[in-house]
């Protein structure tokens, strides 16, 4: 019986203590909501960003993969530019007078 008395009287005490402590919980609590509530909001918008560059990463690379031909077909006459313009500096260059240093 002295063993339930004082389990009832702790419990009551915590209970009181509990009671009178009650808007410091709740505030305490609702802050952690708001908080909670800010943090799932942030983390909404960062994922709608995220979602954003993947689209654009996508378009990017759908447009690279486009322009591919152009870039190998640049790629192309440039090389055959050089190759046409190589013999002829070669050839400007030996009919320069050598210059004495």
């Amino acid at each position: 019986m002295k063993k339930f008395l004082w389990t009832l009287t702790i419990t009551g005490a915590l209970g009181a203590y509990a009671y009178s402590k009650r808007d410091e919980i709740l505030k305490y609590l609702i802050q952690k909501m708001i908080a909670f509530d800010q943090t799932v909001e942030q983390t909404t918008d960062y994922l709608a960003k995220v979602e954003k560059v993947k689209e654009n990463v996508a378009k990017f690379s759908a447009e690279l993969k486009a322009s591919e031909p152009v870039i190998n077909s640049l790629t192309q006459e440039i090389e055959n530019y050089r190759e046409q313009v190589e013999p002829l500096a070669k050839e400007i260059q030996a009919k320069l007078p050598q210059q004495n240093n």
